[in-house]
């Protein structure tokens, strides 16, 4: 089974295109597209941040790994919103050290690296923005940005790079742009990743 990740602040276009993506043409393929993990693993892993940052972490891991188990006999391809650089940037960024401990978590648990990696780029003040016309607590401005700078700086060439995806492409999805062309460019990928599993097969 092949595995998209959606990844991005908050307010970054993330859910919107997952649905987007859902109700996109796959022909034969089947094709997923979820919100990850659960809204009940999602709100205790809420709750366990506060406690234990990497209790959090393992919550949001494990109910991934749960869903992509009881999906992989139904589906060619599944698209996350949020995988594993979000649980990275959000449960580890701060913490010294903290790349090897999650590498050694993600053995652990023979975890499936995403097959491509699409983040979804956009100015905090976007992000704060479209947070703001959401119910809950707004996140601080220095957390956005320090988040923002993770989400750039993790691709590239860290150790935790072949993690996070075979392929990861950026795209910008601030205010000034369509984003009926940010869903084009999110969908040709994933066509091409379809189209070359599917040669692979062949050959």
């Amino acid at each position: 089974m092949i595995v998209v990740a959606l990844e991005g602040l908050d307010g970054s276009g993330k859910t919107t295109l997952c649905r987007a993506l859902s109700s996109a043409d796959w022909s034969d393929h089947r094709v997923a597209c979820l919100t990850s993990p659960s809204e009940t693993v999602s709100r205790l892993c809420y709750e366990w941040r506060g406690r234990n940052i990497h209790a959090s972490a393992l919550g949001f891991l494990l109910g991934t790994k749960l869903m992509l188990r009881e999906l992989s006999d139904k589906y060619d391809l599944v698209v996350f919103d949020r995988y594993l650089l979000s649980t990275l940037v959000h449960h580890f960024g701060a913490v010294e050290g903290s790349e090897t401990e999650f590498d050694g978590f993600l053995r652990a648990m023979d975890y499936h690296a995403p097959d491509l990696t699409i983040y979804l780029d956009c100015p905090v003040s976007v992000s704060l923005s479209r947070i703001s016309r959401r119910a809950g607590d707004r996140p601080l401005v220095v957390s956005l940005e320090a988040q923002r700078e993770l989400y750039l700086s993790i691709p590239k060439g860290r150790k935790l790079h072949s993690w996070l995806s075979n392929r990861t492409i950026q795209l910008n999805n601030g205010d000034e742009v369509n984003f009926d062309q940010t869903v084009k460019s999110a969908y040709d990928a994933i066509c091409q990743l379809l189209r070359r599993n599917s040669a692979a097969r062949v050959s």
